[in-house]
């Protein structure tokens, strides 16, 4: 999936940001804010995440780029039962 612009909320305020999940991998990115820590909750289309690692991108300060645990469950397809 490509990145997709949305709003997030995070430390209790809405920023904009990008979002990019791919099966049970989801990668955040939003402007730097030195309130985020590992552990926090952010929301991204109603959706909650817990922070697992942030990089500050380039290491200039500006963005950051959020791992986050995706406790979604994963759907599965039937399996085939034709031989």
């Amino acid at each position: 999936m490509a990145w997709k612009m949305t709003e997030i909320v995070v430390s209790g305020e809405a920023v904009n940001g990008g979002i990019n999940s791919r099966d049970d991998s989801v990668m955040i990115e939003i402007p730097f804010n030195k309130k985020v820590s590992i552990g926090d909750k952010i929301t991204v289309d109603g959706d909650e995440y817990e922070i697992t690692g942030a990089t500050d991108v380039a290491a200039r300060g500006e963005t950051l780029m959020l791992e986050v645990k995706n406790d979604k469950p994963v759907s599965r397809r039937a399996r085939s039962k034709a031989q």
